[in-house]
């Protein structure tokens, strides 16, 4: 309040034709309310002194009195001022990033977070709407975010954490231990493994002589393995 009297007050009265004969003896009541609006629009220090540079400027066109409202929105900086492009430029952006540079590592250069946020709300409706359809909801979640940038209320864009590639860029499968072998070594790995598995084959074909019975082909008494077998001693 206090402020208001001693900076704005004086401004008023000097180019404003009408504010002393309006509110003159109210002028208290009025710098309440120019306060109060002030503070509901979140309007600080610097922003009241861009409001009172706009005064000043508009005078040679306008020198009547702005209403508190008014006055509030001469506070309030413009996009050029914040650095945010304009609807086109954005848009363009927001293509740019989701068409031709998609496939880059690096993040595309926004030049705002306005075009940030636009991008992370909408962008992909690039690929499952028509253009005009998507060119609308870019449009309507522009107008949306200056108004938030314009108000102060832009929350500050913070990026995914970055990609961090693995210090050894070797296969995995080379980090565990295992070798890549050359064709020479891996076709005599594979000789090995199939002569290996022919040896298996032939010895499970094999009947072991340990096995046969008394008499038969192979045993170390015949002679003796036909007795038993008749039971009488041969002649």
């Amino acid at each position: 309040m206090m402020i208001l009297n001693s900076e704005l007050k004086p401004i008023l009265s000097i180019y404003c034709v009408d504010y002393a004969a309006r509110f003159g003896e109210h002028s208290d009541d009025v710098m309440r309310e120019y306060a109060r609006l002030l503070i509901h629009h979140k309007i600080g220090r610097k922003g009241l002194q861009r409001g009172i540079n706009r005064l000043r400027l508009r005078a040679a066109e306008n020198k009547f009195t702005p209403n508190p409202a008014e006055f509030a929105e001469l506070c309030k900086p413009t996009i050029e001022e914040l650095g945010i492009p304009d609807l086109e430029t954005a848009t363009y952006e927001v293509r740019e990033a989701r068409t031709a540079w998609r496939h880059k590592k690096a993040p595309y250069p926004f030049s705002h977070d306005v075009c940030r946020f636009i991008n992370l709300r909408v962008g992909y409706d690039i690929h499952q709407t028509s253009d005009a359809e998507w060119r609308q909801r870019v449009s309507r979640e522009y107008h949306y975010l200056v108004k938030q940038a314009i108000a102060g209320q832009l929350p500050s864009f913070r990026n995914a954490l970055p990609h961090k590639e693995p210090e050894d860029d070797r296969p995995t499968y080379e980090q565990w231990g295992y070798k890549t072998l050359s064709r020479e070594e891996a076709r005599a790995v594979i000789d090995s493994l199939l002569k290996r598995n022919r040896t298996d084959n032939t010895d499970r074909g094999r009947v072991g002589t340990s096995r046969r019975g008394p008499g038969i082909a192979g045993s170390s008494n015949a002679n003796t393995s036909a007795e038993q077998m008749t039971g009488s001693k041969p002649e």
